[in-house]
């Protein structure tokens, strides 16, 4: 029969459990990375560029912007086909399915035209700044 209480088996066992205390937290970090990573790709909608929702099809406006899937991207398209184009951005909430809410998400995200893509933004409260310094002189 082999004793299983040996110097050497209780050096083995300590030295597992140790291991196991050691490289079990590297092993948890390397999980929340993977999961920050993946989670990191797939918000691209974060990052994504303004959309012409007068002339875009359905699968572009429901990629571009944020909180709007493929069927509410759907909806806006129907309503454009049968009410016309959109004059503001707050037409979108006469669309089935879009409330204030999403309209002030989305708001940044919306072109109405496609000139208003070339023109570059600007800051209001840069431009604010701008005219009280010009006020000042």
């Amino acid at each position: 029969m082999v004793n299983n209480f040996s110097l050497a088996n209780i050096i083995k066992t300590i030295h597992k459990s140790l291991r196991q205390l050691i490289f079990y937290p590297r092993e948890i970090k390397m999980k929340r990375l993977l999961v920050m990573l993946i989670a990191g790709f797939c918000s691209f909608n974060v990052f994504a560029s303004p959309v012409n929702i007068n002339t875009a099809d359905a699968k572009t406006i429901g990629e571009a912007l944020s909180g709007i899937g493929l069927k509410k991207a759907e909806a806006i398209v129907k309503y454009r086909e049968e009410k016309g184009a959109f004059k503001t951005v707050d037409d979108l909430t006469n669309v089935k399915g879009i409330g204030p809410k999403i309209v002030e998400k989305i708001k940044n995200d919306v072109l109405l035209s496609d000139d208003v893509a070339a023109a570059p933004k600007v800051d209001e409260k840069v431009d604010e700044k701008a005219k009280v310094v010009e006020k000042a002189k």
